[in-house]
C-alpha cells in the first residue's frame, strides 16, 4: 500500500495572459467568480464547500477523468481544482498551478495484492 498527502491547487492555462498568473497562492476570494471544473466525488465538493466558507462558486464541469478537465482548462474554457502537479507538464505545457490558501490536503492510497500483477499479460 502506498499513501501520500496531496495538496489542492487551481489549474489554469498560462497561454491566455490569465489574470491568475499574478497570484502566488489563491484564496477563496479570488476564485469565487471563476468557472470551475471539480472532481465528481462527493468528498471533493464537500471539502471545497468548506474551504469556500459559504461563498458562492460556479461549477461548469464535474469530471471523473483528469485529462478531460485538462483539455478544457488548457483551452481557457474554465479553471480546474485539482491536486498540485497531477499532469505531466510535457503533455500539457500550458497548464499552470497555484496552491490554494489556506491549504487543502487530501489523502491518496494505492492498494494491490502482493501476489498479483497490475498489468495483465
Amino acid at each position: 500500500m502506498y499513501t501520500n498527502a496531496l495538496q489542492g491547487s487551481l489549474v489554469f492555462s498560462d497561454e491566455k495572459n490569465d489574470v491568475m498568473t499574478k497570484y502566488n497562492v489563491v484564496t477563496n476570494h479570488e476564485i469565487q467568480n471563476l468557472k470551475l471544473a471539480i472532481a465528481k466525488r462527493h468528498q471533493v465538493k464537500e471539502t471545497l464547500d468548506q474551504w469556500m466558507d459559504n461563498k458562492k462558486y460556479q461549477t461548469v464541469l464535474n469530471f471523473d477523468i483528469n485529462y478531460n478537465m485538462a483539455l478544457l482548462v488548457e483551452s481557457g474554457l474554465c479553471y480546474g481544482i485539482s491536486i498540485d502537479g497531477v499532469f505531466d507538464t510535457g503533455a500539457y505545457d500550458h497548464l499552470t498551478y497555484r496552491l490554494l490558501e489556506p491549504m487543502i490536503f487530501s489523502q491518496s492510497c494505492l492498494i494491490w495484492k502482493k501476489v498479483s500483477s497490475l498489468i495483465k499479460h
